[in-house]
């Protein structure tokens, strides 16, 4: 049934040859270089990452998320990344991802309440990201989203807990 699924996605979206499903696997992931400008990490959030330990979509926050093996990206896919920011020398850096990274509380001061569809699902996973981003000294890391209708702005403390600041749209 899978591989079905990934057929009938190829032919009615614009995706490139690379793209073409093998049974039940179609790589979505790439990397693009513009020479030492910027390289942008295309990511596939959905097909290999790990069932949200905490449930789907809106759910309490639970433990169970901070296990290390718990991956947003699959673990071939994810070392990919790790590796490509490693050996990036461009100026900026460009994970483009499906879902939101920075972390959302949906229940106001108490920050319970979590889409555990996106990152906040997947706390480890992102703290593994957002520690390369340190470790590795991967220059002006930029994370571009196309999951809401609707625009916003945010700067990260680097911690999978720590505060999101909200640039836009402003807050009321």
């Amino acid at each position: 049934m899978p591989a079905n699924a990934y057929r009938a996605y190829y032919e009615h979206q614009p995706l490139r040859r690379s793209s073409i499903p093998r049974g039940e696997h179609m790589r979505l992931h790439r990397r693009l270089q513009y020479g030492d400008l910027s390289q942008f990490d295309v990511l596939d959030g959905r097909q290999y990452r790990s069932v949200p330990p905490c449930g789907w979509g809106e759910a309490p926050a639970c433990a169970a998320a901070y296990d290390p093996s718990v991956t947003m990206l699959g673990d071939a896919q994810e070392r990919w990344l790790l590796d490509g920011l490693a050996a990036s020398d461009v100026r900026w850096n460009v994970l483009v991802n499906n879902v939101m990274m920075g972390r959302l509380d949906h229940d106001g001061p108490s920050g319970d309440i979590l889409w555990h569809d996106a990152w906040d699902g997947f706390p480890a996973a992102r703290t593994r990201l957002t520690d390369h981003f340190v470790n590795a000294g991967v220059r002006n890391p930029v994370v571009i989203i196309g999951d809401w209708h609707s625009t916003s702005s945010t700067t990260s403390s680097g911690t999978s807990t720590g505060p999101t600041r909200r640039w836009w749209p402003p807050s009321s």
